[in-house]
C-alpha cells in the first residue's frame, strides 16, 4: 500500500495470522472392542474424524460423546466437545478428566 501523507501504519490492512497448530487427540471406541486414537494439528481435521465415526449430532456427556445408536464413543484432549460438535447440546462444562482420554 503506498504511503499517503498523514496516514499512519495503524490504518494499513493487517495480514490475518494463521491459527497456531494444536495438539488434539481424539479417541474412538466401540462396544465390541474397536479402539482408534488419532492426533491432529487442526480442529477441522479432528472434527472430520469425529463426525465420520459417530456423526455430527451425538449425545454428549461431561467428557465424552456417544453416537446415535449408543455403540460408539468419542473422547477428546486438546479441544472441547463443544468445538468438535458445535451443533450438539446440552454440554456439561465440568470435565473431571481435564483432557485425558
Amino acid at each position: 500500500m503506498p504511503h499517503i501523507e498523514g496516514m499512519t501504519k495503524e490504518y494499513e490492512p493487517a495480514v490475518p495470522a494463521k491459527p497456531a497448530p494444536r495438539d488434539i487427540r481424539v479417541v474412538f471406541s466401540t462396544i465390541d472392542g474397536c479402539r482408534m486414537s488419532r492426533k491432529f494439528k487442526t480442529l477441522a481435521g479432528a472434527m472430520k474424524f469425529a463426525h465420520s465415526k459417530i456423526g455430527p449430532h451425538p449425545d454428549t456427556g461431561s467428557w465424552y460423546a456417544v453416537g446415535t445408536y449408543g455403540d460408539a464413543k468419542i473422547e477428546v484432549a486438546g479441544a472441547t466437545l463443544r468445538e468438535l460438535f458445535p451443533e450438539s447440546a446440552p454440554y456439561d462444562e465440568y470435565d473431571p478428566r481435564a483432557g485425558e482420554p
